[in-house]
């Protein structure tokens, strides 16, 4: 299984800890879960209109392009 390994702020680790606690996941499952969402979207785009997906798209894409990470 591939590992991803990426940098954030403490603020934003602390804020994603307090909204994996708030569901009772632990930050692997909320993680995960993210990522099957975002997976599910994209495959699914053109079964949906494009005028719906493009703001939400656009909005993640710039959110996880402004982070620096790093992938091994």
């Amino acid at each position: 299984m591939p590992k991803i390994t990426i940098r954030i702020s403490n603020d934003d680790y602390s804020d994603f800890l307090a909204e994996c606690n708030m569901e009772n996941m632990t930050p692997e499952e909320k993680i995960r879960e993210i990522i099957t969402c975002y997976v599910i979207l994209r495959r699914n785009r053109r079964k949906l209109p494009q005028k719906i997906l493009d703001p939400f798209l656009s909005r993640n894409r710039c959110a996880l392009d402004s982070k620096t990470s790093e992938y091994e």
